[in-house]
């Protein structure tokens, strides 16, 4: 798209006049010092329509005779937009600045009256480091299969409160040197997936957000994906699992509580009622996972597992080690 296409589409985009006439676009251009004509204006129009019509599949704005220009179809739903904009807003590893660059970006392709029904929640927060940096940074050093170098965030109480450090456990005088795989992103976080020698027999994970100073590395580049089914390690990582064979979980639960087990589970699940006080599930080849585990935990008493037996008496030695650390009284 060239300059004339975008300066006018912002123009007409971010008009609070609905039609815009033509006279008044070419006095708005003229005050940014453009200096075109009707003619000018109207082929523009035809090219940005011919433009954006493979994304939306409609004349995005139209001509109508004795009113002006009007936007007939924005390039997203106002659904669309919003969703893009809370995944932006809600991502806390990204900085005000960065959230506040993409979202306006994101608002070039929406018009005026759609920014007026559009909600923002944005937390003027910011990062010691740069999530779009980072991840820029290492998705081309595994498109091109070469190392990074990086600090990897610690923590020391300093007057009895956290201070980031540097993590002095790394590969090289402290900073870790990796072979890059793969990001995958998990409870809204990115996660780099590579080879690290100092754990060679395996492959090794970091959160891209506690990453610092990131930037390519000259080495030999070690490839050990081969080894691996990549696409069961990353799950069996993020959920932790225990024992990977599936089994049927039978977990009794509150009535109150229903409709986060048909969030965690989904809606193919088997359930039955046993009484007024409790509902039951029935989970078909369910793996066991420390997430699993510490999600049943934080139901508290409104929920309790049946069957089978060794998930039962994991759970129940977890609450066991925690009632011990309250029996004691130690604070």
């Amino acid at each position: 798209m060239g300059e004339r296409m975008q300066i006018i589409l912002r123009l007409i985009m971010s008009s609070r006049l609905q039609p815009i006439k033509s006279k008044d676009l070419l006095d708005e251009l003229e005050k940014l010092g453009y200096h075109y004509n009707i003619k000018t204006i109207h082929a523009t129009v035809k090219q940005i329509n011919a433009f954006f019509y493979p994304l939306i599949q409609d004349t995005m704005i139209l001509s109508k005779r004795g009113t002006g220009l009007v936007v007939n179809k924005n390039v997203f739903e106002d659904g669309q937009l919003q969703l893009l904009i809370d995944s932006i807003n809600y991502n806390k590893d990204l900085s005000f600045k960065e959230k506040d660059q993409l979202v306006d970006k994101l608002m070039h392709f929406s018009d005026e009256s759609q920014r007026k029904r559009l909600i923002f929640h944005m937390e003027k927060d910011e990062k010691p480091f740069s999530l779009m940096l980072n991840l820029s940074t290492l998705m081309k050093a595994i498109a091109e299969r070469k190392n990074i170098i990086f600090d990897y965030v610690s923590y020391r109480i300093e007057e009895g409160h956290p201070r980031e450090v540097a993590s002095k456990h790394g590969n090289k005088n402290g900073q870790y040197v990796v072979s890059p795989y793969t990001i995958v992103l998990d409870n809204n976080h990115y996660y780099l997936v590579g080879y690290y020698n100092k754990r060679s027999d395996s492959l090794s994970m970091y959160r891209i957000d506690r990453m610092r100073r990131v930037m390519t590395h000259r080495g030999d580049y070690i490839d050990i994906r081969e080894q691996y089914d990549m696409d069961d390690y990353i799950s069996r990582a993020f959920h932790m699992f225990v024992n990977g064979k599936p089994t049927d979980l039978v977990l009794r639960f509150r009535p109150q509580i229903l409709r986060e087990v048909v969030s965690r589970f989904g809606e193919s699940i088997h359930l039955r009622v046993v009484d007024d006080s409790w509902y039951e599930a029935i989970i078909k080849d369910q793996s066991y996972s420390r997430g699993l585990a510490m999600w049943i935990l934080m139901l508290g008493e409104n929920a309790y597992v049946v069957s089978p037996t060794h998930i039962r008496e994991d759970i129940k030695r977890e609450l066991d080690k925690t009632l011990m650390y309250y029996k004691k009284g130690v604070f």
